[in-house]
Formats: structure tokens, sequence, C-alpha cells
């Protein structure tokens, strides 16, 4: 007897096209998205956990200074602008319009060691 893989979309790749599929038509004025998780979420903070679940639950509410594009190129998201020193020590970090870190600052300063 032999047995037949069968590879499975990706969640994200079922996320856009089910996003593709229900924006269209009056699906568009409906604000609640709803999706199917493959296990109950255990831990909310991402930083203390290794989880699929908790990173697919952190990308869908968190958001984050950058992103990556198709490419995998890493974009700005919530950053409006950034600068790196010359000596690569310094990062400073300014934030889109109405964006402001827990301290409600609009900009950071990174400062590495040398």
């Amino acid at each position: 007897m032999s047995r037949t893989k069968t590879r499975l979309p990706s969640l994200n790749t079922a996320l856009v096209a089910a996003l593709a599929i229900g924006l269209s038509g009056p699906a568009l004025a409906q604000k609640t998205f709803t999706i199917a998780p493959h296990s109950d979420l255990r831990v909310l903070d991402p930083l203390q956990a290794a989880a699929a679940i908790t990173t697919m639950h952190a990308t869908n509410i968190y958001d984050s200074l950058f992103a990556w594009d198709p490419t995998l190129s890493p974009k700005p998201q919530m950053v409006e602008s950034y600068k790196v020193s010359d000596d690569k020590l310094t990062y400073t970090f300014t934030l889109r319009p109405g964006q402001k870190f827990a301290d409600s600052s609009s900009q950071c300063i990174i400062l590495g060691n040398p």
C-alpha cells in the first residue's frame, strides 16, 4: 500500500485567498475578520513563546517597526524614517504621524556597544 503526501497551502496563503475573495462586493462593509487557528493560544506575549500559534496571533494583533515585503526585504511599517550612524552603532527611528512608543515619544535612539 502506498501513501501519497498532499501539501496543504500555508496559513498565510489561505488568509490572502480568503481576503481576496472576501473583500469583493457586500462583504467589504463588514469589519469582523475571523480565523481558525490550528491550536489554542496559550501565551499572549510573543517574546515569551516560540510556538507558531503565538507568532500568528502576534502578527494579527501587534504592529512592528519593519515588516517583510514579498521579496523578504525589510520595509518600514510603523517607521516614517530611520538613520544609521557612520559607525553603525546608533540607530534613530522616527515613527509615522499618530504612532507613539510606550513612553509617548515619536522618536527612539538605540545605541550599540563599540
